[in-house]
């Protein structure tokens, strides 16, 4: 099957409108198979350039040099991948532009970044996971969030990120961006501790994530303001 065009989810106005994107050779979609990605609980199904997504994503990379079923019926399912994360990703790969929806809150916002850092760091994308720690530092710097939020951002990101071993290392698998996260997100914590404790949500996260706590009450002692650096 041939593709000459982007096809985009109908269901999801989120989206960045297609014409907004940096014009991109024609060629590069006319001789490009389409690749199926079924994305999210609700499967919304896209439509995109195999060569693009080769190209532009290690995680797709991986998956055509391997030659498994993916490769051989051009099809992918991604069900625990938001579906608005990936239309950034999508807005990424295709126009080399950090899209996140103007019209969202800030806290919907400072949620969206998280997903998208978790989204990159799956497909191995440093770039993209790095303009996602961007959003979620600045939109934590503004401070506009509820508290609710926080927990959800900090419980997403430890339930993806990998955990230290044993002897308080780093996993060889764990980056450096990720660790990076997970630090400013401690001291996050531990700069909002009252209010936080408060939170049923946060109760169930610290007991899930021994390391979690750990690192809060190595950082409680002298703490007196947030920088948001990660280290």
């Amino acid at each position: 099957m041939r593709s000459e065009c982007i096809f985009f989810p109908l269901t999801d106005q989120a989206l960045v409108n297609p014409a907004s994107l940096p014009a991109l050779p024609y060629r590069q979609f006319q001789c490009s198979e389409s690749y199926r990605v079924v994305v999210g609980s609700e499967e919304t199904e896209y439509h995109l350039h195999k060569q693009t997504l080769i190209s532009h994503c290690p995680y797709f990379a991986g998956l055509h040099s391997f030659g498994g079923i993916e490769t051989t019926e051009n099809t992918v399912s991604l069900p625990d991948i938001p579906v608005r994360a990936f239309n950034v990703f999508i807005a990424f790969i295709y126009g080399n532009v950090y899209h996140i929806p103007t019209d969202l809150s800030y806290d919907e916002a400072l949620i969206l970044h998280a997903e998208v850092y978790i989204l990159a760091d799956r497909m191995c994308m440093k770039d993209l996971r790095t303009l996602a720690f961007v959003g979620v530092k600045k939109a934590a710097q503004a401070g506009r969030y509820k508290i609710g939020t926080m927990v959800k951002v900090v419980e997403h990101i430890f339930d993806n990120t990998p955990d230290r071993d044993t002897n308080g290392e780093k996993l060889e698998t764990e980056s450096e961006s990720t660790h990076a996260m997970r630090k400013m997100l401690v001291k996050l914590c531990c700069y909002h501790l009252k209010p936080l404790m408060k939170c049923a949500g946060m109760a169930l996260v610290v007991s899930r994530h021994g390391e979690l706590a750990v690192d809060m009450l190595s950082r409680l002692d002298g703490l007196g303001s947030i920088d948001y650096d990660g280290d």
